[in-house]
């Protein structure tokens, strides 16, 4: 027989702060990660590429035109996310830019407003493509690659910060 569910125990879920949400979804993204390293071996240092996902899109995709030139991405009002590994982040990153290695984009997806111009930036643009591509498919449509990586962002105009 089913399991039933109270109203009052589905509203009490419903009502979860979602601070406390996010933090489940951190936990469950932490043992998920650590169970993939146990089972993969992994004694190395990730790069934020090392097979955790695959960010494959089906052949036929068309995303369309996905680049974005740095003086737009610069002076425009978007949201700028580095996809660089943690090292990469401390070194430095574009001023206000949200972290999302490439490694936890897919567990990060929800953190992605739909409806806003999204910039990725990684420290070489193939990364950022492949980076807009998957985020396309899943139905991010305004999301952008910025042409030329971190060095177009800097000679753009675009400011830095560090650590």
């Amino acid at each position: 027989m089913p399991r039933r569910y109270s109203p009052r125990m589905i509203s009490r879920f419903v009502n979860l702060p979602f601070k406390v949400l996010g933090t489940v979804a951190r936990a469950v993204q932490e043992r998920d990660k650590a169970q993939w390293e146990k089972k993969n071996n992994e004694g190395e240092a990730d790069d934020g590429t090392q097979g955790r996902i695959s960010l494959d899109v089906p052949e036929d995709f068309d995303p369309g035109p996905i680049r974005i030139q740095a003086k737009k991405a610069v002076a425009g009002d978007s949201i700028i996310v580095d996809i660089g590994t943690d090292a990469q982040w401390a070194e430095s990153h574009p001023a206000g830019a949200m972290h999302i290695p490439t490694n936890e984009i897919d567990i990060r997806l929800a953190e992605l407003p739909p409806a806003v111009r999204i910039v990725v930036v990684a420290r070489e643009s193939k990364d950022s493509e492949r980076v807009v591509r998957f985020l396309r498919h899943r139905g991010l449509d305004e999301t952008w690659s910025l042409h030329g990586g971190i060095e177009a962002w800097t000679r753009a105009g675009g400011s830095i910060e560090r650590g």
